[in-house]
């Protein structure tokens, strides 16, 4: 019984921080391997989300199926800024530059920064996202907003 409770409040609290259920609430990566219970376990709803956003989508291979999602839950100011730090030609837009919420190169170590990621608070919105690439530490600064509906990206600092 006790469990079961603890799955109902963490979907509860899974679906305040993200707005809405992403595949049917609980979510998992690429590998199966569950995120949305491990990400309510968080006390700050804004460290849910970045957690998801990270394990689903900018460390996965498969990210393709998450674009759509994560362009929706960006503010106008980070919309803009995500599109003109796209420093490639773009045949069909709008073609965001994701690669900004990522250390290392083109030939990063994904695995070693899904194994070492860390996301704290910095307050007044901001997060601090550290992770290492092939041993070498970085941190990218994520500012949120909490609107109605969830969380959205509000700027960010790349390594880049």
């Amino acid at each position: 019984m006790r469990r079961l409770l603890f799955v109902f409040v963490c979907q509860l609290s899974f679906v305040a921080a993200f707005g809405a259920p992403v595949n049917g609430v609980v979510t998992s990566d690429d590998r199966g391997a569950v995120i949305g219970v491990e990400a309510c376990e968080q006390s700050d709803g804004g460290v849910a989300f970045l957690t998801a956003f990270y394990k689903n989508f900018i460390l996965t291979e498969n990210w393709g199926k998450w674009e759509k999602y994560y362009s929706k839950r960006l503010t106008d100011k980070a919309f803009r800024k995500l599109v003109n730090d796209f420093d490639y030609e773009c045949e069909q837009g709008p073609c965001f530059a994701w690669w900004m919420f990522r250390i290392g190169g083109n030939d990063a170590d994904t695995n070693g920064m899904r194994r070492t990621l860390k996301i704290t608070p910095a307050g007044n919105g901001w997060y601090n996202v550290r992770m290492s690439d092939y041993g070498k530490p970085g941190t990218v600064k994520v500012r949120l907003v909490k609107r109605q509906g969830g969380y959205y990206i509000d700027d960010y600092v790349g390594q880049y």
